[in-house]
């Protein structure tokens, strides 16, 4: 077959490159796709988690957009990493595990700011609101403003929640958790033990009736 082609104004065979690139490396580049970026995936991920978590007590709202945004993110990227991005090296499971812990912080900005948007009292007036609630003196010492405000039973109700969901997470990380890890290794270890005699007892029977045949 003498078909040939004509590319620009020169003639190339059937079977010869048309390529403009010379060496494979460079081929492969551009036929195999670029890389992810994951660090850039991952700081996006987080940076809208954070802004979501930290107005999503005040503004509702952003709880539907977070879930509008994590949800089209989530198709999206799994689509490309199909379809369009090469395989990424030096990304395993690692990553993902290290980020589910740093999602606790996100949990923490949430109640940080729960607290300090439910108990201020020009964004919730109390029914007792009054011009000198609302004009507080400037350079109020410390203890001052934070008697002023969790005065009321509706703000003081909100730092008790939130002081005992703290708690309760520092009991649970640090005690709960670590009675559970040392349950779990004690029963391994057990079963381990019983797993190793119930071996040696039956090789060592195995033994006697193979002497006996002798």
């Amino acid at each position: 077959a003498e078909a040939e082609a004509v590319v620009g104004e020169e003639e190339v065979g059937e079977d010869e490159v048309e390529t403009k690139l010379v060496f494979q490396e460079d081929l492969n580049e551009l036929y195999t796709n670029n890389m992810a970026l994951v660090f850039f995936i991952y700081t996006w991920f987080f940076t809208n988690l954070l802004v979501f978590m930290m107005f999503g007590g005040g503004m509702p709202m952003m709880y539907v957009l977070g879930l509008l945004h994590f949800t089209v993110g989530y198709f999206s990227y799994k689509f490309l990493f199909i379809s369009f991005y090469r395989k990424s090296y030096g990304f395993d499971e690692e990553i993902p595990l290290y980020s589910v812990k740093l999602m606790k912080w996100a949990l923490f900005f949430h109640l940080l700011m729960i607290l300090f948007m439910y108990t201020n009292k020009r964004l919730l007036t109390p029914p007792v609101y009054d011009t000198d609630i609302h004009y507080r003196p400037p350079a109020e010492p410390a203890d001052k403003f934070f008697q002023r405000r969790y005065d009321t039973f509706s703000n003081f109700t909100v730092l008790l929640v939130v002081l005992a969901l703290m708690v309760f997470y520092v009991f649970w990380r640090f005690i709960i958790l670590s009675i559970i890890n040392v349950c779990r290794i004690r029963s391994q270890r057990k079963k381990s033990r019983n797993e190793g005699n119930y071996t040696n007892d039956t090789a060592g029977a195995q033994d006697q009736a193979e002497f006996r045949k002798q």
